[in-house]
């Protein structure tokens, strides 16, 4: 909702009648899109094709080493934040 706002602030409209509209667009948008984040499903389910880890160390300063674990299975569930992860 901040970002709708600060938007519409932000914006160059010259006179009240365009930063009328312009809240009023703002106003639209948020009642549009704001439903869908309340809808959104309260469980994830990693897709092991696509679930990917990456990580760099690095090694008395000068060594750097780029690792990756694929094919990351697992849930994470909206009831208090559980989290599964297995390879």
């Amino acid at each position: 909702m901040f970002e709708v706002v600060a938007f519409w602030w932000m914006t160059r409209l010259k006179g009240p009648a365009a930063r009328g509209f312009g809240l009023i667009g703002a106003f639209c948008g948020l009642l549009l899109l704001g439903s869908q984040a309340a809808n959104a499903a309260p469980n994830w389910t990693l897709d092991p094709t696509a679930s990917v880890i990456t990580y760099q160390s690095v090694k008395k300063n000068t060594i750097v080493e780029t690792n990756k674990i694929r094919n990351i299975t697992g849930t994470l569930s909206s009831a208090v934040g559980y989290l599964n992860v297995s390879k």
